[in-house]
């Protein structure tokens, strides 16, 4: 199977490569050069994981071809997590596999987090806690970009702050309405499309769970 990779480059080289047909995958790296390295292990491992989990991947079986498909150069620290880009993938309309393959990544991530801190729920005090005020309200936020900004009172405590958010976003992308499917906006002169919002919601969850579990 081919898998197209697209390229997000920062200042001084730095560089996120994407492979977009695994919602969230993707990694860091100093040049683009040592991104496309990595990719293929980083895609390995999530199909590693999806199986253990019991969501084997359609192509998991298949030798895979990764081809770059795309570069966006970006002015925005990509290593301190900012994230820009706007690819020619997330111009297409957006489908229903599309939003079930993002809700799939989300639950799957939000449960291994819940399990990871469910016998010690950090404080916000913590650095696991304010990282997962940072996830939940980084939902919220990528969210107001379709349009709207969701009004919810969160917890405070991170865990529950999480999955409130959790709920919030499976509430959205289970009533997206026609136009959102194809939307186009601009919010402070980045360019969004919901399938720019679907990705980068599947990699902020994504990542939360393959962080450090120590408290």
């Amino acid at each position: 199977m081919r898998i197209p990779v697209y390229l997000e480059l920062g200042p001084a080289g730095a560089t996120r490569a994407w492979a977009l047909v695994l919602p969230g995958v993707a990694v860091d790296a100093a040049s683009p050069e040592v991104a496309l390295e990595a990719l293929p292990v980083a895609v390995s491992d999530e199909i590693a994981l999806l199986a253990r989990a019991g969501r084997l991947w359609a192509h998991a079986a298949e030798p895979l071809e990764f081809v770059e498909t795309e570069r966006v150069d970006t002015n925005v620290k990509l290593e301190e997590g900012a994230a820009r880009a706007l690819f020619k993938w997330d111009l297409r309309p957006t489908k229903p596999e599309d939003v079930a393959a993002v809700l799939a990544r989300i639950e799957l991530a939000c449960r291994t987090i819940e399990a990871a801190h469910a016998a010690a729920p950090p404080v916000a005090t913590s650095p696991a806690g304010a990282r997962l005020i940072a996830t939940a309200d980084g939902f919220v936020w990528l969210l107001s970009r379709l349009g709207s900004r969701p009004v919810h009172a969160l917890p405070s405590d991170p865990l529950p702050r999480l999955l409130a958010a959790e709920a919030i976003v499976i509430a959205r992308l289970n009533d997206l309405l026609p136009g959102d499917l194809e939307r186009h906006a601009v919010f402070a002169g980045q360019p969004w499309t919901t399938r720019k919002v679907l990705r980068r919601l599947a990699h902020l969850a994504r990542e939360e769970s393959l962080a450090p579990v120590a408290s």
